[in-house]
């Protein structure tokens, strides 16, 4: 049981080391004229770029940052209380409102 529930939720996709923002790697993209109107209007209406944030995948990874420390603790799933997880969003884009719903069920234990 304790194998169990140190697994997420549901099973990430694979690592895709190519993909668009994986490993928060930086994006840059060729646009045509009327693809780089699109951005900028995505840009004036949510102040972040949704038109790249659009192709980035829900599922991408980003790189562990966690303090040594953190990374070494053993907890006991057992007795950890029950939690839950509450995100609160106003006006935001579905790309990125749907990708921290994913990163959360697929890093839950």
């Amino acid at each position: 049981l304790v194998e169990l529930l140190r697994k997420p939720v549901y099973a990430k996709p694979a690592l895709d080391p190519g993909a668009l923002g994986e490993l928060g790697r930086a994006v840059r993209l060729e646009l045509s004229p009327a693809e780089k109107r699109r951005q900028e209007e995505s840009i004036r209406r949510h102040q972040i770029n949704i038109y790249l944030s659009d192709r980035i995948s829900l599922h991408r990874r980003l790189p562990e940052r966690w303090h040594p420390l953190c990374r070494a603790q053993k907890y006991d799933y057992y007795n950890l209380p029950k939690t839950s997880v509450v995100i609160s969003f106003y006006n935001e884009a579905w790309s990125t409102l749907l990708r921290t719903v994913h990163s959360v069920l697929e890093t839950s234990p």
